[in-house]
Parts: structure tokens; C-alpha cells; sequence
């Protein structure tokens, strides 16, 4: 932690690329595009292994879960009181990201770039107490193709916009879909007055986004 954090090259993802690598070397098999259902526990409460969501079971000696602790607890082991203790508890804060590929570089931006809020405290609240977007949100933007050439062609960048947002709750009033628009708008909107960047909506070639939803369908977070 007193050095920082170390940023390979080629992504984070080279990190999970490098490990399987590594594995499989060593005799590993990996089975991929197939869902978890349940971690098997034996009558000592002891896991013995999984069952796939196509019927198929596998034993083992030992289970590793990566899974998020409240998901795992809550859709894989079997019901306990402790399970149902973490999925009451308070929940942090979600976000909706923005993955860009822009069509130049942006000289203004460095690795890491903070906008906070002219209205701070506010904005907060209204994240962990409204379970919303700030009206006036700040957010974080990670440009990765200044540390690594790799993360862009040359002459362009890559960009993560990350926006802090409200967990998704039981409000059927929360529209995300306009909530994600106007936190794209808001975020162009910032850049572009306090970088003095202009038209930098134009510059984004390509956009991938993440919501609240998203974290919760597809990563069960």
C-alpha cells in the first residue's frame, strides 16, 4: 500500500489471463458459460463440491468461492440466519461506469482525475440516504493509455468514468435509464467546463456502460 497501486500492463485482466495460464500449465481445467447453482455441503457442513445450473455435479476436496459474501450466502449455501443477517445489513454505495475509447488523446486529463461536487455533503446524502444519483454528482475518471500503451491506438486514449450512485432498492420511482443519461450528460457537461475541453462528446468513438442493474444481473453484486 506505501507504493501505491501497481497497474500491469496490458490491463487487470492480463492478471486473470496470467493465473489460468499458470494453471493450466500445472494440470488445471477450466469450465467456463456455465452458472454455479449451489455449493454442495455435506452433513458436517463441510462443501464437497458444486452443482452446475445444467444438472451437472462436481466433487472435490476443497471449494473456493469468489463469489460476492451476501450473494454467495444468499444463492449458493444453504439458508442460515447468519445468511439472512448480511442480506439486511446496510449496503455501500453502487455506481454507474463509463468505459470510453476516444478518438484522440485529451492532454488536460492525467492518470487519475477527481471532480467533486460543488455541493459535496449533499450529494452524498442523497447517495446513501436517498439511494439515488446526486443532483450535482461527483465522480472519478481513469485514463489508462497514460500509463500503458497498450490500453489505446496511438494517438488515442481509453477512459473509465466511474459516477457513485444509490444500491438498488425496492423504489419503483427509480428510473435508471434516466438516470444513466443524465450522469452521462452531467459528466460531459464537467469535463468540458472544468478542463476547458470543448466538444468532448464528439471525441468519444465508442461506449460501453455499467448500472446498478448490471452490477447486480450479471456480476451478482
Amino acid at each position: 500500500i506505501a507504493e501505491g497501486i501497481w497497474y500491469p500492463k496490458g490491463g487487470f485482466n492480463r492478471v486473470l489471463q496470467s493465473l489460468e495460464t499458470i494453471a493450466v500449465k500445472y494440470g488445471a481445467k477450466f469450465n467456463y458459460n456455465n452458472d454455479v447453482q449451489e455449493i454442495i455441503i455435506d452433513d458436517k457442513g463441510v462443501a464437497k463440491g458444486i452443482k452446475l445450473n445444467n444438472g451437472d455435479v462436481v466433487n472435490s476436496d476443497i471449494v473456493i468461492c469468489n463469489a460476492d459474501l451476501v450473494y454467495a450466502y444468499n444463492k449458493l449455501l444453504p439458508k442460515t440466519p447468519y445468511a439472512e443477517k448480511l442480506g439486511n445489513r446496510k449496503l455501500t454505495s453502487s455506481s454507474i461506469s463509463f468505459y470510453r475509447s476516444m478518438n484522440q488523446i485529451i492532454p488536460q486529463m492525467s492518470v487519475h482525475n477527481i471532480f467533486l461536487s460543488e455541493h459535496y455533503k449533499p450529494s452524498f446524502d442523497q447517495i446513501f440516504k436517498d439511494h439515488t444519483l446526486p443532483g450535482s454528482p461527483s465522480f472519478y475518471v481513469n485514463v489508462p493509455s497514460r500509463v500503458d500503451p497498450t490500453a489505446a491506438p496511438e494517438g488515442k486514449d481509453t477512459i473509465v468514468v466511474l459516477v457513485p450512485i444509490g444500491h438498488i432498492t425496492s423504489n419503483p420511482d427509480i428510473d435508471f435509464d434516466k438516470l444513466v443519461e443524465r450522469a452521462r450528460e452531467q459528466v460531459i457537461d464537467t469535463i468540458e467546463k472544468r478542463l476547458n475541453v470543448s466538444n468532448f462528446k464528439s471525441m468519444i468513438d465508442h461506449e460501453l456502460i455499467n448500472d446498478p442493474r448490471s452490477w447486480q444481473n450479471e456480476f451478482n453484486l
